[in-house]
């Protein structure tokens, strides 16, 4: 059997949607686990109507406490050998489950990961995804690992995304991750569950298929820009400890590249939204004095006025980090002008 988990939370528009887009699939041995976390709208009231028309649907309810706390109150529900979640406001193709059944009659993979497209439009597949279907744990060692966390050579994508979507785990290694799974933060929240349990696959197979569609969703929660900073932090220091608890690999590098790249956008994010003067400089200067930057390892950016000012960073030199922020507010003050 499948399992399937849905947090739901305000998703009254979408979740009729969603719940028919997994009824209708050619598989037939699953269970939806809908973990409804505290919603205000009528979405509740939509998943009830569900529970009472199919006996595959189990309907759960607690407050408001976020989408990690909602998946391991799904986990522990579940009935399956396999489980995968799906977004209330996503929806997947019919045939989802019978290539995920299909790929474990070939390979039976500790992990499965299919295509996505974002509101009808397609996403690109991997440089993983083009290579090949089925990778061992050697293969994952040496494709998968080495840009699990944060591509050093600047290129934007990891080899496995963060989110938690699209994807098929087996519950007994999912639930091994638990304790990684915090529930304190609402940023990079995805990732405390699927790179963890990357770390633990022997096994992954990529399906070319595009079978997960979600929608671009501009309703996230707005977050001051220091909490934004402090939450990556937090994730940070979480997969650090995964990755030392989980596999002997050496993830140093991919941290503290993770750590100067949440630095710098802390940085860009201050200096859109604060004036020039002393704040912006006192705030510039206690980022560069964070324990947490390292000066070794400076992600690369395409962007060379990006990659000055991550040096600034890592090199702690607030003072020349100061003077680029303030070109950076004259050229975008220009643009802005030039524009209009």
């Amino acid at each position: 059997m499948i399992s399937i988990v849905i947090p739901v939370y305000n998703a009254a528009p979408y979740i009729a949607d969603c719940l028919e887009s997994i009824l209708c699939q050619d598989y037939d041995d699953y269970e939806i686990i809908i973990v409804n976390d505290g919603s205000t709208d009528d979405s509740l009231e939509i998943c009830n109507e569900y529970e009472k028309r199919s006996n595959k649907i189990k309907v759960l309810s607690q407050k408001n406490s976020g989408q990690n706390a909602a998946i391991k109150k799904g986990l522990s529900n579940v009935n399956g050998e396999y489980v995968c979640f799906v977004d209330s406001d996503d929806w997947i193709e019919s045939k989802m489950l019978v290539r995920f059944v299909k790929a474990i009659e070939k390979y039976n993979p500790d992990c499965i990961i299919c295509r996505t497209c974002r509101d009808n439009e397609l996403d690109k597949p991997s440089q993983l995804e083009k290579k090949k279907e089925y990778y061992n744990r050697q293969d994952i060692e040496r494709e998968i690992f080495p840009s699990l966390f944060c591509n050093l050579l600047g290129v934007q994508e990891t080899s496995i995304s963060n989110s938690r979507i699209a994807k098929l785990y087996k519950v007994s290694k999912l639930n091994r991750i638990l304790p990684y799974m915090i529930e304190t933060v609402r940023l990079g929240e995805d990732s405390l569950q699927s790179k963890p349990y990357i770390l633990l696959c022997e096994s992954i197979c990529f399906l070319n298929d595009i079978l997960y569609h979600y929608r671009r969703n501009n309703s996230s929660v707005s977050r001051n820009n220091t909490n934004c900073y402090t939450e990556m932090k937090v994730v940070i220091d979480t997969l650090r400890k995964a990755s030392k608890d989980l596999s002997d690999y050496d993830f140093t590098s991919q941290f503290n590249a993770m750590t100067l790249n949440a630095g710098h956008e802390f940085y860009t994010q201050t200096v859109y939204t604060m004036k020039t003067g002393r704040r912006m400089y006192l705030q510039l200067k206690e980022l560069c004095l964070d324990p947490y930057i390292e000066e070794e390892n400076c992600p690369q950016q395409s962007n060379k006025y990006s990659q000055l000012e991550i040096k600034a960073i890592s090199k702690r030199d607030y003072k020349s980090l100061f003077l680029l922020a303030v070109g950076r507010k004259i050229i975008h003050t220009i643009s802005r002008k030039s524009s209009i």
